[in-house]
């Protein structure tokens, strides 16, 4: 006989059993006859009673194994001390001595402590949590963009917010509209949020993904928007095509000062919008 106890807010008895299973001259995967176990608590009245049947089969001819049933008994203290756990077999006396279990009941002040304790320790990590999520905003914020300038055969690698090549030195995405628009409005810090800018083909396509679905700083925002139909000049009645799109539009487009727009719009996922020349 095995037994075990777990102690919380109730208590609960767990009892494993086991019945060898005799030599048998019967089939395979026949049955012997079933014995019964009874569980109970000695000195508690116990909100729940246990018994287990624990059915022998034969595994194979000629053979002793063990068979295993288990139950569980709930009981309820009002205080520490000692309980007894009682199994008889088949309603009759007790088959083996009743076993003592020690309850642990604690007070409501140790409850409270306890809790205390670990609402403590929920805030501390939540508190680290956000400590580090507040870092890891300020490096994003904090990111600058590098470009290359070029002045005949030298080349430079400057970083700025944004960055400006050197007198007399250039860069081969200064006159693309999508660059312009990634660069003036700072878009290569709105790379990691749920809503994102993304800068393509050499400077020649802008992709905002997620727009309008942003809660946080490094998602992309109205003003980050205002920014950019500014940047790329859209006109009013595209601006009102892309605001009045909805889900069942599927892929809009429009082209505009040499520039091709095309997106969709669906309340879950934002606006999904490119911009290319």
């Amino acid at each position: 006989m095995d037994y075990s106890s777990q102690y919380f807010s109730n208590c609960i008895a767990y009892v494993r059993s086991s019945v060898e299973t005799p030599f048998s001259a019967a089939p395979v995967g026949t049955y012997q006859p079933s014995t019964f176990f009874f569980v109970s608590i000695v000195g508690l009245t116990p909100l729940s009673s246990g018994n287990t049947a624990i059915f022998p089969a034969v595994v194979k001819q000629a053979s002793v194994g063990a068979e295993w049933g288990e139950t569980v008994v709930y009981f309820t203290a009002a205080q520490s001390g000692t309980v007894f756990l009682r199994v008889k077999k088949d309603g009759s006396g007790a088959d083996i001595p009743d076993i003592p279990i020690q309850v642990s009941v604690r007070t409501q002040a140790e409850i409270d402590a306890d809790n205390a304790a670990k609402a403590a320790a929920e805030k501390a990590k939540q508190d680290e949590a956000d400590r580090k999520e507040r870092e890891r905003v300020a490096r994003i914020l904090a990111t600058k963009l590098t470009i290359t300038c070029k002045s005949g055969g030298k080349t430079k690698k400057v970083s700025g917010d944004p960055p400006v090549c050197p007198r007399g030195y250039s860069n081969t995405m200064q006159n693309q509209p999508a660059f312009k628009a990634y660069s003036q409005c700072k878009l290569y810090k709105k790379q990691y949020g749920y809503s994102r800018a993304y800068l393509q083909d050499g400077g020649k396509t802008l992709q905002l993904d997620g727009y309008g679905l942003g809660w946080s700083s490094i998602d992309l925002t109205d003003r980050d928007w205002s920014c950019v139909v500014r940047a790329l000049n859209i006109p009013g009645s595209v601006q009102n095509k892309i605001g009045q799109t909805r889900a069942l539009d599927g892929m809009v487009s429009a082209t505009f000062g040499g520039i091709e727009a095309f997106w969709t719009y669906h309340p879950d996922n934002g606006l999904d919008i490119t911009f290319s020349k």
